[in-house]
């Protein structure tokens, strides 16, 4: 932890973070003074990883290179590394001789060793399992991927380095609440005991104390199997805040929210006044008691204002009752864009950027940009190669660095990720459409 981060962690933020969550209600200059005084240190922290997510970039086959370089070395010992002789890999081209570029089929016998708690069979000594993400198999067999602490730190820096940028970008970020969909990331546990679930609810579940005030919306509420309960319990949370941006992966989830809002306005404006969560909707006991106790009191002033937008327009959407919001963060590129009209509609001339391109294997890259589904390459999380489309059936196809793309080529991606995995075929095909100093611009 850093000199400023410390400091911020000092701080006693308590009261100054409960003005800020009454953000509605406060008036602008005690919201900027709050931030001012807690967030300061911590938002020149967050910069000094935009700054060196650049400097990775203007030199991007050193820093590839030397992730390739510690993953093998830290895990020349694993019984994956033992198999294909790692001890033995001084260059690229040795690695790529003893390594196969391999999808998840092959890495199974190893994931099967590791659920069963032999963490030895790929990961090296000092690294911790943290859990399993799940995300679907090429024939509906779900697939479980393991996520490290080090993966963990990579994907916190990941979204820092995009979320730095927004800020930069729209400052009024800074002074509202954050609403986050996630779900839950302990579904079930391996006969070893480890968790299961979403990799990004187990980053919301992390998030430091002086960041996790600022969300509407805690963790525990991605443990809501119901989607229309866990959509209308974040509702009801975030109704009643200021909320400045709003991220979620998928752009179709947003949308449902915001139509679920109207379709439930009378109950979400009754729960605000009463201080209550409806019991028309399924939330287990535990996350029930402690979402009410986060809402704590009634807020019958919040309550007229939404009813006041319910009389003048016939709607309660978001882009009446949170009229501060500033951004939109979900994936845009492909389908995705069949939303993007809808989400206008409904939340009114909100800029939105894309999230990246993210899976349950990583983060790969990060848009630094509004209004484009590119992204740079996030050279520091993963080593990547890159296949031209064209050869991805080839026996021998052509394999390159990130530094060798050509621009307008479509390439196949493969990993070399933080947990275990190598030349790792995650099926996404990737556009190059420009560069960022000497990092590839994918879409």
């Amino acid at each position: 932890m850093g000199n400023a981060e410390q400091t911020a962690a000092r701080l006693d933020v308590a009261p100054l973070v409960n003005m800020h969550q009454d953000a509605g209600r406060s008036p602008k200059l005690l919201r900027r003074l709050m931030h001012d005084a807690v967030f300061g240190p911590y938002r020149f922290w967050c910069r000094g990883h935009l700054r060196r997510f650049e400097r990775a970039t203007k030199r991007i086959r050193d820093t590839q290179r030397a992730i390739l370089c510690d993953r093998l070395g830290r895990n020349r010992d694993t019984g994956f590394g033992r198999d294909h002789g790692f001890a033995g890999i001084s260059t690229v081209a040795d690695f790529r001789r003893q390594v196969p570029i391999a999808p998840y089929e092959y890495y199974e016998p190893y994931v099967d060793r590791l659920k069963a708690g032999d963490t030895s069979a790929l990961l090296g000594a000092g690294q911790k399992l943290v859990m399993f993400a799940l995300t679907s198999g090429t024939h509906t067999a779900r697939k479980f991927i393991p996520i490290t602490d080090e993966f963990v730190r990579a994907f916190r820096r990941g979204w820092l380095v995009w979320g730095v940028k927004c800020v930069q970008d729209y400052p009024k970020l800074l002074y509202g609440s954050i609403v986050q969909l996630t779900s839950d990331w302990d579904e079930f546990r391996t006969a070893a005991g480890i968790p299961c679930g979403s990799v990004s609810g187990l980053v919301a579940q992390m998030q430091r104390a002086i960041v996790r005030r600022l969300y509407a919306v805690p963790a525990e509420v991605g443990r809501i199997k119901d989607v229309s309960a866990r959509h209308y319990t974040t509702l009801r949370l975030a109704v009643a805040r200021d909320v400045s941006y709003i991220t979620t992966a998928n752009p179709a989830s947003v949308i449902n929210l915001a139509r679920l809002g109207n379709t439930e306005k009378e109950s979400l404006v009754r729960d605000v006044a009463d201080g209550t969560l409806s019991e028309r909707f399924r939330v287990p006991r535990d996350v029930r008691e402690r979402i009410e106790r986060r809402i704590g009191r009634p807020d019958r002033t919040r309550a007229r204002v939404l009813e006041g937008i319910i009389a003048r327009t016939g709607t309660l959407l978001p882009k009446d009752y949170w009229p501060n919001l500033a951004l939109l963060g979900n994936w845009t590129g492909g389908a995705m864009g069949v939303y993007l009209r809808a989400l206008s509609d409904l939340f009114g001339s909100v800029p939105v950027r894309d999230i990246g391109l993210i899976a349950s294997e990583g983060r790969m890259t990060v848009p630094l940009e509004s209004g484009t589904p590119s992204g740079v390459l996030d050279v520091t999380t993963n080593y990547y190669e890159f296949i031209p489309a064209e050869e991805i059936d080839s026996d021998a196809p052509t394999v390159l660095e990130a530094h060798e793309l050509v621009e307008g080529r479509n390439y196949f991606i493969l990993l070399t990720t933080p947990s275990g995995f190598y030349r790792y075929n995650i099926s996404d095909v990737v556009r190059v459409n420009g560069r960022f100093h000497q990092a590839p611009v994918l879409e």
